[in-house]
Formats: structure tokens, sequence, C-alpha cells
């Protein structure tokens, strides 16, 4: 198979898996946690991440001190196996149902912006908000095919 028919045909695979994906996404979810499992894992498997390229609760660390919990990002898709700041790709910041999206959009957007991940997004019950953290256009990012 050519190298173009092979892109071609993972393209289709994507299409169809976020396709079955939208078709079948729960409505009822109940808090943060239910939102990451229900929602979030499902998306990022239909998008072609494998379980080695997603690390949950991964640590955002800031220069600045903070008192308290440390800052964890919900989910961070990456390219490979090493899970480092080159080669983040996406910051998942989940929200529960009824909480303000404008807070997990600017969550999202400083934890992308540490990690240098391209893009973030930050899913509710009602709501995929996604953004660039670099204010520039990263062409198949979501897809890792």
């Amino acid at each position: 198979m050519s190298g173009q028919a092979s892109i071609r045909l993972s393209q289709l695979v994507i299409v169809y898996k976020m396709t079955e994906f939208w078709s079948n996404i729960p409505t009822n979810f109940t808090n943060e946690a239910d939102v990451e499992l229900r929602l979030v894992v499902p998306l990022l498997r239909a998008l072609g991440y494998e379980p080695d390229d997603v690390a949950s609760k991964h640590p955002v660390e800031f220069r600045e001190g903070r008192v308290g919990r440390k800052p964890e990002a919900d989910f961070v898709c990456f390219n490979g196996p090493l899970h480092t700041r080159d080669t983040s790709l996406i910051v998942v910041e989940a929200k529960a149902p009824g909480e303000a999206l404008p807070n997990g959009k600017l969550q999202g957007e400083s934890y992308a912006a540490n990690l240098r991940a391209p893009l973030y997004c930050s899913p509710t019950v009602n709501r995929l908000k996604s953004g660039n953290s670099r204010r520039r256009r990263t062409a198949n990012a979501f897809s890792k095919h």
C-alpha cells in the first residue's frame, strides 16, 4: 500500500471512530471523574491515541511557588513513549457538570503553555472547548495517525 493510500485509510478509520464516538456519547454525567472516564477516555481512543501515549493526572510544575495541592493536567497526550515537554501534543482538562467552562479553558490553556502542548481541550457535558495554546495552526495534532 502506498504512503498516501495508508494515510487516507488511517483518516477514514478516524472518521469512522469519531462518528461512532459522537453517536454513542452518554448524557448523564455525575462529576468530573465520570466525565473523564466516560467522555475523555473514549474520545482519546477514537482519535487514535494508545494508552501509552496518554498520561492521566500529569504533574504541571510552575516556577512560582504554590501552596497546597500541586497542579496536574487531567490528561496529556504525547507523541511516542517519551512523556516530556518536547513530545506533548494535547492537554485535556475535564470539568464537572455545571462547572463554568471559562475556568477550564483558562486552566487548560495555562497547563498547555507550561507543558508546551500546542493544543488543549476542556470538555464538559454540553461543550467541547478547544484551542491552540501557541496561537498558530498545528496540523493533525488531535489525531495520532
